[in-house]
């Protein structure tokens, strides 16, 4: 079978914005012989689907501000590797008089006859706005009105610091674990983020602040913040490092973050004043079977799975007694990824941190890993992760979290 062409794929996104006080949904017609219809973006080829391009477009076609806030449903095309999905769409001036002469509001039922599918999509999400039965874990940028008072208090923000916005601000990251907003102002590049309520998030403004202190040329500069709501506007960093980074400039960063791991040992009591999760080797046990009772963890796996899963609880834990006896200090973890501000900080033991006078065995396989569920302890000494192992027997389909333990000096 033939490849399909990379330039005939194309993706559609059907926007999803409803008026809060008629409960009808957006609409537009952009020919006189069409019917109404939900306004579609079509990209073409291997597109880019960030929000802030969902944004761009859509505020494009309709002629009037919108932000993208989340997915509701989403479908890939696999013969022809486009994506169709519907798109929450909040709308940034509320007026019903500001509309185009191009759009209207329609009941749902007046909307023209659709995939069945389609109609199953626009009932669920209505009935949740109905019902304001907003899912637990929606963060609150996915939900409407949440960018309005962001943006507000951000400009009220930036002018307590005398500074103005010059351009739309870029929806940078907009993600289940943080929100990264880039922010063009009278002098230059401002961030604003705040993350997930996460077990294994510090509180970052706090947290950033007092690392500041420390390392002032190696952290982020906290410019203000908000702790209630977690927000920050956080000085530019320079330039943002792409995946493909010289392994010489990795080598580097990665020797200046266990220079600050080698100055925090001391310090461990200051950091889990400062809102770091205590993730040593001891404190880990007591969740190893809450882990494993954990429903969302275990949800793939069969009963017979399952049990096999559970022999190695025993194996865990006695890996956590082993290393809590070793010579490895205790620290400050970062999960280190190559883009701005991405803080994920708790404490535990570290390799790199000492010089080898232990061997410990690597517990994991090769496989396709599953990150477990940051609410768990899902994270082990060094990662407590699932792995599948690619295999066809049903016994290599195990689904194990095991400890991996591969120390360097």
């Amino acid at each position: 079978m033939n490849r399909t062409n990379e330039n005939e794929v194309e993706s559609f996104i059907h926007g999803l914005i409803r008026n809060p006080s008629t409960g009808r949904l957006l609409t537009i017609k952009q020919h006189a012989n069409e019917d109404w219809h939900l306004p579609t973006i079509v990209l073409q080829g291997q597109a880019d689907c960030s929000p802030d391009k969902l944004t761009r477009e859509m505020t494009k076609l309709l002629g009037c501000p919108v932000i993208a806030c989340r997915y509701v449903w989403v479908q890939t095309n696999r013969p022809t590797g486009g994506n169709e999905a519907f798109y929450e769409f909040d709308r940034m001036d509320a007026s019903d008089q500001d509309l185009n002469y191009n759009a209207q509001w329609l009941d749902p039922e007046d909307l023209p006859s659709m995939q069945p599918y389609h109609a199953e999509v626009i009932k669920n999400y209505l009935l949740e706005a109905v019902n304001d039965s907003i899912p637990k874990f929606r963060r609150p940028w996915e939900q409407i009105g949440w960018y309005a008072k962001a943006m507000s208090w951000i400009e009220t923000s930036l002018g307590a610091l005398g500074l103005q916005l010059t351009e739309t601000p870029k929806q940078l990251k907009w993600w289940s674990l943080s929100c990264v907003i880039q922010l063009t102002t009278t002098q230059g590049i401002i961030y604003f983020k705040t993350n997930a309520k996460q077990p294994l998030f510090a509180q970052e403004p706090d947290f950033l602040a007092y690392m500041a202190g420390r390392f002032p040329d190696r952290v982020p500069k906290v410019m203000t913040s908000e702790p209630v709501q977690g927000w920050m506007l956080l000085a530019d960093a320079g330039d943002r490092l792409s995946r493909d980074i010289p392994v010489e400039a990795r080598i580097g960063m990665l020797r200046r973050f266990n220079e600050i791991q080698h100055e925090m040992v001391p310090h461990v009591d200051e950091l889990l004043a400062h809102g770091c999760v205590d993730r040593r080797p001891e404190k880990l046990i007591p969740y190893i079977e809450p882990l494993l009772a954990d429903e969302l963890v275990v949800s793939s796996l069969s009963p017979n799975e399952l049990k096999e899963l559970r022999l190695y609880a025993s194996l865990i834990a006695d890996m956590c007694h082993r290393i809590s006896s070793y010579r490895v200090p205790c620290t400050l973890v970062h999960v280190m990824k190559p883009i701005k501000f991405r803080m994920e900080v708790y404490i535990s033991s570290v390799p790199g941190c000492h010089r080898r006078s232990d061997s410990v065995p690597d517990a994991a396989g090769g496989g396709d890993y599953r990150r477990a569920r940051t609410t768990a302890c899902c994270r082990s000494i060094i990662r407590i992760m699932t792995i599948r192992i690619s295999m066809t027997s049903v016994t290599a389909r195990l689904k194990t979290v095991v400890v991996v333990i591969s120390p360097h000096g």
